[in-house]
């Protein structure tokens, strides 16, 4: 007692044997028991070992390849233990080699299979060859143009190069009348050589305030004087021509023997003019008794001359002029007319 410190014992009978029996599973490595003991003290009554149960391995086998070695995988069937044994290996490619030449454009090389796993490669590279040409030229004419032929003699490639235009013609050839008059136009008619050749002719005059001419070759006079004509092509050839550009002529309109010796011509008036030129003969070849007058003034159409012989057939012509540098540029003559004097 906490008080007084009295004691007394209060008896406790035991509980008894509580016997039970369990089992410890053997494994692949350590034994195992059947243990009968009291659950409550864990006093042991019987023991009865059992053996360990020893690995029971099963083996899986990969098989090598080019790559990879092969090997066996051994597991445990009660534990999973795993190893691994029996290594192989790997076989390394097995290759078959299919070579292709090089050709003039193309590099060559050789194509590497391998016949177990299919892996390939291309090795053993070569430069293309590159062309070997022969070749033939073939030169330029007139109508055809020129050029080489190459060819590979080893893969049969061709082409044309190193061309040259046709030479063109070797000549040109130009006409026309050899003058025109001021205001009137002639046309250069032209050809080239060789026959049947074609290129375009172009035409150049040397002075371009005497006389013009077109892109067709029409030639138009603008003032009395001379000019040269060039008439060329692209290759350079030409053929010039030398026109004279002269006073435009007239012609006599009338012819009349006004009274007895003396004779009445009329004629048309030419605007360039600065005058005209009368001349009257006894022959139609202006060689006997021929007169010569000049009279000035564009206007001036008409004129009367006296003193001819009567009963005499006289011819008469009339041509226009103009004054350039101090000298009278004649016309043509017109036409030739004539008439009997009273």
């Amino acid at each position: 007692c906490t008080r007084c410190g009295a004691d007394f014992d209060d008896i406790i009978t035991a509980y008894g044997i509580d016997q039970q029996s369990y089992t410890i599973e053997p494994t692949c490595t350590a034994s195992g028991a059947v243990v009968t003991a009291c659950a409550r003290c864990e006093e042991v009554f019987t023991f009865r070992p059992l053996a360990a149960l020893q690995h029971d391995y099963v083996g899986t086998v990969k098989e090598p390849n080019c790559t990879d070695a092969g090997y066996t995988t051994y597991v445990c069937s009660h534990c999973r233990n795993t190893y691994i044994d029996n290594n192989v290996p790997a076989l390394g490619h097995d290759y078959t080699a299919e070579t292709t030449a090089p050709t003039c454009i193309q590099a060559g090389y050789t194509y590497y299979h391998c016949e177990r796993c299919a892996y390939v490669y291309y090795g053993m590279f070569h430069e293309a060859a590159g062309h070997s040409f022969c070749s033939a030229t073939v030169n330029p004419t007139s109508v055809k143009m020129g050029y080489t032929y190459y060819k590979c003699t080893s893969c049969g490639y061709a082409y044309y190069g190193n061309i040259k235009a046709p030479t063109g013609p070797t000549s040109v050839i130009a006409e026309c009348p050899d003058y025109v008059e001021v205001g009137k136009t002639i046309k250069i008619t032209t050809d080239l050589t060789p026959s049947g050749i074609v290129d375009r002719i172009s035409f150049l005059c040397s002075n371009t305030k005497i006389a013009a001419v077109s892109a067709n070759g029409t030639i138009k006079g603008k003032s009395v004087g001379t000019v040269k004509i060039k008439c060329y092509v692209s290759n350079g050839k030409y053929k010039m021509l030398t026109v004279k550009v002269k006073t435009p002529s007239t012609q006599i309109k009338n012819l009349l023997s006004v009274a007895t010796g003396r004779l009445k011509v009329t004629w048309e008036q030419v605007n360039y003019a600065d005058g005209y030129c009368v001349q009257y003969a006894t022959d139609k070849s202006f060689k006997k008794n021929r007169v010569t007058k000049f009279i000035a003034g564009k206007k001036n159409v008409s004129a009367i001359y006296r003193g001819l012989k009567s009963g005499t057939r006289y011819y008469v012509r009339v041509c226009a002029y103009k004054t350039v540098g101090g000298q009278k540029s004649l016309s043509n003559w017109s036409k030739v007319k004539y008439i009997k004097i009273k």
